[in-house]
């Protein structure tokens, strides 16, 4: 089940959500711990609890193993995170 947050007017929004946001307003990919921080310093995230930045990165994955080509998000380096609408290229170890 995916970890709900809290957008700016106070309504509740599922993580990746914000991290659809968070990419957006950054204009370029991210890794997963940056995005975390920058979800808990604008307020996106309502409660830190003891690993946030696992939690968010699970979820990134998740959405990956489940949608593969479909999914909003495409890794781009290890722990790196950009928008699949981007283009850039995937990466692969």
């Amino acid at each position: 089940m995916q970890g709900r947050i809290t957008d700016h007017g106070g309504n509740d929004m599922d993580i990746l959500s914000a991290v659809v946001e968070i990419l957006l307003a950054e204009g370029k990919p991210l890794h997963y711990k940056e995005i975390t921080r920058l979800a808990i310093e604008r307020g996106y995230w309502s409660k830190k609890g003891k690993a946030p930045e696992s939690i968010l990165n699970s979820e990134i994955a998740l959405e990956l193993r489940r949608h593969g080509k479909r999914s909003r998000f495409q890794r781009v380096g290890p722990g790196i995170y950009g928008l699949r609408e981007w283009g850039i290229e995937e990466y692969s170890h």
